[in-house]
């Protein structure tokens, strides 16, 4: 399976098994603890393929468990096929009263034959995912902390200037995304509303945000334009240095928290801002709770723009 392939076809598994319908399905044929079970078990495996493709280069044992868990995907993806096809099967059968005696029968029949051979392969998909799971190869992936790309291993940063001939081939998702800031805020339940741009690394997410950023419309609708790279390390403290530097060009050193805190506030209030948060690679929400806090005070219609 072509690199990336196979944690597309994961994420959809667990998209299906995750839906009402699917849930009534499993409800209907009494499967509903086996479904559960797969989905939090595709859910694991979906959090680790990434990393375990990237590793793969390296590690023979790594691409090994890759190649069995392909084979069992497809089996999955199959089975869920078939569930859905019998449901759709069993809702068109046609006929006259005489005929529906004898259909109810076969029906009765053919759904417990069905239900017995399909709690067969549920079984042996989940047994093999099981011995997957428990392979010492995913206890690996699991514990150590993913590898940062390139990029990141500098601890790169960005600005926020880009010419317009530069950027090539990106005037559609430009002006979708200008659209989405610019729209009425009318509907907005908060002064600050969010928009991010997520995707891997390297497919121009810093350089969309740049075009955005510098567009006409954008500089002309906000009284505040704030650009800030977070890259690896989401410090409050530092954020709120840098955020209070690309408003004033310089910051005073050697402020308390508290003292940070409360002068971002003050030339937040009442300002219509677009805030762009660039290289987010963050996933500890208490800390974006924390900052989100500190950036409601502005004007209705102040939005920020999150690349990560």
């Amino acid at each position: 399976m072509a690199e990336g392939a196979l944690i597309s076809v994961v994420a959809s598994i667990v998209r299906v098994l995750g839906t009402p319908s699917f849930k009534e399905l499993g409800n209907f044929w009494g499967h509903k603890k086996k479904f559960e079970k797969l989905e939090n078990t595709m859910s694991l495996l979906e959090a680790v393929i990434q990393d375990a493709e990237a590793k793969q280069i390296n590690s023979r044992q790594i691409e090994h468990w890759l190649e069995r868990l392909e084979d069992v995907v497809y089996e999955v993806d199959s089975l869920l096929d078939e569930f859905q096809t019998e449901a759709l099967r069993s809702q068109a059968m046609p006929g006259n009263e005489t005929t529906k005696k004898v259909r109810t029968f076969l029906s009765n029949s053919n759904r417990i034959a069905f239900q017995v051979k399909m709690g067969i392969k549920l079984r042996k998909v989940r047994k093999t995912l099981k011995g997957i799971k428990d392979d010492s190869v995913f206890g690996m992936l699991t514990q150590l902390p993913l590898e940062p790309d390139t990029e990141h291993a500098n601890n790169r940063e960005t600005h926020s200037f880009v010419r317009d001939e530069e950027v090539i081939g990106r005037d559609e998702d430009k002006m979708n995304i200008i659209k989405l800031l610019l729209g009425s805020d009318s509907q907005d339940k908060d002064n600050v509303s969010f928009l991010p741009i997520v995707g891997m690394g390297g497919l121009g997410k810093t350089t969309l945000a740049q075009f955005v950023y510098n567009d006409e419309k954008i500089r002309k609708h906000f009284e505040l334009l704030i650009w800030v790279c977070i890259s690896d390390v989401f410090d409050l403290k530092i954020v709120l240095e840098k955020m209070i530097k690309s408003i004033n060009g310089s910051v005073q050193q050697g402020l308390e928290l508290d003292q940070l805190q409360h002068s971002l506030r003050q030339k937040l209030s009442g300002k219509r801002y677009l805030l762009v948060l660039d290289d987010v690679w963050n996933e500890d929400g208490e800390k974006w709770l924390k900052l989100k806090t500190l950036l409601v005070d502005g004007s209705r219609g102040s939005r920020v723009l999150i690349t990560t």
